[in-house]
């Protein structure tokens, strides 16, 4: 009997494929980001695209509607060489707490101007870009 309820209990472990609420994610497995430069706007460009579930994005960490973004976890940074250069203000127009969700398979794209960004005035297309932003599960 012993047996049977190990082996049953086995079972139903390795059957838990289903990741705990708000269990951050990995990117490239759960979800993908890209970044550009778009030239036109003078803007970074970012997307998220969930992969087979959905996903939630730290508020604080996507562009507001005006392109605003939080400062303070650094989520979004552009390198030249040996320097790197953060977002310079803290969102201002809203958008905290509102978690941004996106659905499997969709993915979202917002932009920040370069004038956000402290120390850089102008892209001259060596930089780096990187965006880590907080991806969580939602349901």
């Amino acid at each position: 009997m012993r047996i049977l309820v190990g082996l049953s209990l086995m079972s139903l472990v390795a059957c838990e494929t289903t990741k705990a609420p708000s269990q951050l994610l990995t990117k490239g497995e759960d979800y993908q980001v890209s970044t550009s430069f778009n030239e036109d706007s003078q803007a970074i460009m970012v997307s998220i695209q969930a992969n087979e579930a959905p996903v939630c994005v730290n508020p604080e960490d996507w562009p507001s509607d005006t392109g605003m973004m939080s400062s303070l976890s650094d989520p979004l940074t552009i390198s030249r060489g040996d320097e790197i250069y953060k977002i310079d203000e803290i969102r201002v127009d809203g958008g905290f707490g509102k978690t941004i969700k996106v659905r499997a398979g969709e993915k979202i794209s917002g932009s920040v101007p370069l004038s956000t960004f402290f120390g850089i005035s102008e892209w001259v297309g060596t930089e780096e870009i990187r965006y880590d932003p907080m991806v969580s599960t939602c349901y």
